[in-house]
């Protein structure tokens, strides 16, 4: 005892026992730690290949590579995918460009459905190049929702799909005579997760 204060020798046997007491704790701690930092490490990896895969999946589907391939393009010459052969009447090609494709997109170009109270196309409207443009457009706006659903739940991060966020945005910025050409659509049919997504690529 000196001043007041217990003082231990390095070689008592009570230092011992309270490291063995102290140890066991420590290292249970640095365990948990290792452990959240690799449980941490292991959902990133998940989460950025699952993103990855979302992104592989324009270029493996023909249909969404086919939307893409109708934004970068004004004027072009497509063959008529398989699909609509049945009912191209022979036609091997259609001809695309951004004129007919703001023609179909354009809420003027629809009535009235009685039977259901919604717009759809009138019947002078309804030809092969609508039927491909609306079908193979739909079938993006739909995957591009789904993406936008994976970000809202915390799934995917917003940098992971940056280059998608750049094709929403393309989708909603394309004009034809200084008109959007998919706005009015998108907004009809609440596709807002296209919209939403648009707005990820300014971010």
């Amino acid at each position: 005892m000196v001043g007041g204060k217990l003082h231990l020798r390095a070689d008592s046997p009570m230092i011992y026992e309270e490291l063995i007491k102290i140890i066991p704790s420590s290292a249970t701690a640095i365990g948990l730690i290792i452990g959240l930092v690799q449980y941490r490490r292991a959902q990133i990896w998940k989460r950025m290949e699952f993103a990855a895969s979302l992104v592989r999946r324009v270029a493996s589907d023909n249909e969404l590579t086919l939307a893409i391939t109708f934004l970068d393009w004004r004027h072009r010459h497509f063959v008529v995918p398989d699909k609509y052969k049945p009912v191209a009447a022979g036609h091997l090609q259609f001809c695309h460009s951004h004129e007919a494709l703001a023609r179909v997109f354009s809420m003027s170009s629809r009535e009235n459905l009685p039977e259901t109270g919604m717009l759809d196309l009138k019947p002078e409207e309804i030809t092969l190049e609508s039927m491909i443009y609306i079908d193979i457009f739909d079938r993006f706006f739909e995957y591009l929702e789904e993406v936008n659903s994976f970000i809202e739940m915390g799934l995917v991060n917003k940098a992971d799909v940056k280059l998608l966020s750049y094709w929403a945005n393309r989708i909603v910025n394309l004009k034809y005579t200084q008109t959007y050409i998919f706005v009015e659509y998108l907004k009809y049919y609440e596709l807002n997760g296209v919209l939403a997504l648009s707005h990820v690529a300014n971010c």
